[in-house]
């Protein structure tokens, strides 16, 4: 039973040309890495990033296939990840020996390139693997790669003669090295420290229209780069982890989508933006609104759709909102029935969360404007150290009503927690004074939206 093989070729500069062309390639294995008895994939790019694109059969000699392959490309081969990534030429001949951690090329009529490919992609593996660790502070990581820029300039130095394949790296090794760098502010947690304390290499990293005509899509790690470098832009371009408040989110982020330079790297992030952030109710609607239109295939539209009926819909204005026990601030009770016959604005938090603190300030001044005998506000403590709040309350007091949801009181309030999806803090909800929703995921008290929705409902 024979199965097919192909490759999903991956083109880093040039455009597509129009003659169909080949490359044969075999593989040999002197190591025990792969066996007859395995099933070996190979891999392509879709949407910058490796993806499975057919399997090949193996027997004791390897491995012998026909690929089709257009331009200068990558490509890789793995059992259940691309463990080896190669440099392919139209029309060559390529006979790979898998040994057990590595390949050595046997035959190509482009030994030079595959070589210097090859060598390259090894030199940052070893990078790779040393950086984004929780325990390194950043100042251990730019230490790790004060040696990078003259690995790098050796490689650029001694490219093969080859002046197709040295416009490709000279591609490439940007792309690596600037995803390397984003890598040790973003994965795997995000760091950001002031721009001033930034290494010289980050500081004029940003620029317009950065991407465009690098074929980002097409770069193994193109997603992952569009998105670190999406929040280096919104961290350092626009300062918006500062001043929030200051800048509209999806307007930074549709600008940079589009200046990306690739419609099929905007369209799967806008998806992730829509699907991933988990929005709900009428912020999500707002933002499908400016996202949809990026959307590029019926997956993406079908998987925007679900999200829509297994989020959206159940959780409508005049859904009725599920009943809480809380404690307040003196050991009572406190219940949604308690309460009705008012409108609530409940704000989920804890004293852990310095995003939570952030809108604090903002909160006192939407309390001032709008507090009434209609509309109170309340703010829902999630700390499990019930002793830090009462600390951080009675250290900075508030007039609005504070409820403790720590603790066990979690564990009581589990349906609560269920039905809002809260995985991320700060929460805001919006309930009615029959105790229906008005938003199972109101605006933030830094948005203007909020004032907006409370004078358009007379609050």
């Amino acid at each position: 039973m024979k199965k097919l093989a192909c490759l999903f070729s991956i083109v880093l500069l040039f455009t597509a040309c129009n003659e169909s062309k080949t490359v044969k390639f075999s593989g040999t294995f002197s190591g025990e890495r792969f066996k007859a008895s395995d099933t070996l994939y190979l891999f392509g790019v879709e949407t910058g990033h490796f993806a499975v694109q057919d399997t090949l059969l193996i027997d004791e000699s390897g491995f012998t296939v026909t690929i089709a392959v257009n331009e200068p490309s990558i490509f890789a081969i793995g059992k259940k990840y691309p463990e080896n990534q190669c440099y392919l030429v139209p029309g060559d001949e390529v006979i790979l020996d898998f040994e057990d951690t590595d390949y050595k090329i046997i035959q190509s009529d482009n030994i030079a390139s595959m070589q210097h490919f090859h060598d390259w992609k090894g030199f940052l593996n070893e990078y790779n693997k040393s950086i984004g660790r929780y325990t390194d502070n950043l100042n251990t990581e730019y230490k790790k790669l004060v040696n990078f820029p003259v690995g790098l300039t050796k490689f650029l130095q001694n490219i093969p003669n080859n002046e197709t394949y040295r416009n490709f790296f000279k591609n490439l090794s940007t792309l690596d090295q600037e995803n390397l760098y984003l890598r040790v502010l973003t994965n795997p947690i995000m760091r950001f420290p002031a721009k001033e304390d930034l290494p010289v290499f980050y500081r004029n990293l940003y620029e317009d229209h950065k991407y465009v005509n690098k074929a980002l899509q097409r770069y193994p790690m193109g997603l992952v780069l569009a998105k670190s470098y999406l929040r280096f832009a919104l961290n350092y371009t626009y300062d918006y982890s500062n001043h929030p408040s200051n800048h509209d989110y999806t307007e930074i982020f549709l600008k940079e989508l589009k200046n990306l330079g690739s419609e099929e790297l905007a369209a799967e992030l806008a998806l992730e933006e829509l699907v991933n952030r988990k929005l709900f109710g009428e912020i999500f609607l707002k933002k499908q609104k400016l996202y949809g239109p990026l959307l590029k295939t019926e997956d993406q539209i079908k998987k925007v759709e679900e999200y829509i009926a297994e989020n959206i819909t159940p959780y409508q204005p005049g859904t009725p909102a599920p009943n809480f026990e809380f404690q307040d601030t003196d050991g009572n009770i406190v219940t949604l029935e308690d309460l009705r016959g008012k409108n609530i604005y409940i704000d989920v938090w804890a004293t852990w969360c310095i995003p939570c603190k952030y809108q604090i300030p903002f909160l006192e001044t939407v309390y001032e404007e709008f507090h009434s005998d209609d509309l109170i506000f309340i703010s829902v403590s999630i700390d499990k150290d019930k002793d830090k709040w009462e600390d951080f309350i009675a250290a900075d007091p508030h007039p609005w009503m504070q409820l403790y949801a720590g603790g066990e009181w979690y564990t009581k309030n589990q349906d609560f927690f269920d039905f809002y999806k809260i995985t991320g803090i700060p929460r805001f909800i919006l309930i009615d004074k029959a105790g229906k929703l008005i938003m199972y995921d109101a605006y933030r008290p830094s948005e203007e939206d909020l004032k907006e929705k409370f004078e358009q409902l007379n609050l």
